[in-house]
């Protein structure tokens, strides 16, 4: 069974530091302001739970306001299990959002999950980014006519 620290425990309670370390899991460094852009936590927040992953040896700086996840195994595994379920979380909401093809609001959410899950459609999803890709392109052709 794997021991976490009592620092792993503490970063891992927090909300946003989940989110963080997911977005770490498919981005591999991102930038605070795209942190707090994909996340819609203030920069306070999103340096408070990168100072706890800092801190618990899960996160490290990249440079300047970027940060990556850290080489090492917990981290590794952490990453893992965040892909795993978020390719789980995005198969579904793609699903559900081509079943519900009705107004605005689900281009919108389509556009936004395509970007700030990019790199997990490229590699695991290709062809749910396809299907959004397809629908978002009629859908803006239909608001042009």
């Amino acid at each position: 069974m794997l021991r976490l620290a009592d620092d792993v425990k503490e970063s891992l309670s927090l909300r946003s530091a989940h989110e963080i370390l997911e977005l770490l899991s498919i981005w591999k460094s991102v930038s605070v302001r795209e942190l707090c852009e994909f996340t819609g936590y203030s920069r306070n927040q999103v340096y408070q739970a990168l100072s706890k992953l800092v801190e618990a040896g899960l996160v490290r700086k990249r440079g300047a306001g970027v940060f990556e996840l850290a080489e090492d195994e917990l981290a590794r595994r952490l990453a893992d299990v965040y892909r795993y379920m978020l390719v789980r979380e995005l198969s579904t909401k793609v699903l559900t959002l081509l079943s519900s093809i009705k107004g605005e609001s689900p281009v919108r959410e389509a556009v936004l999950l395509m970007r700030k899950y990019e790199p997990i459609f490229k590699s695991e999803l290709k062809w749910a980014a396809h299907s959004l890709a397809e629908y978002i392109g009629e859908s803006s052709a239909m608001e042009n006519r």
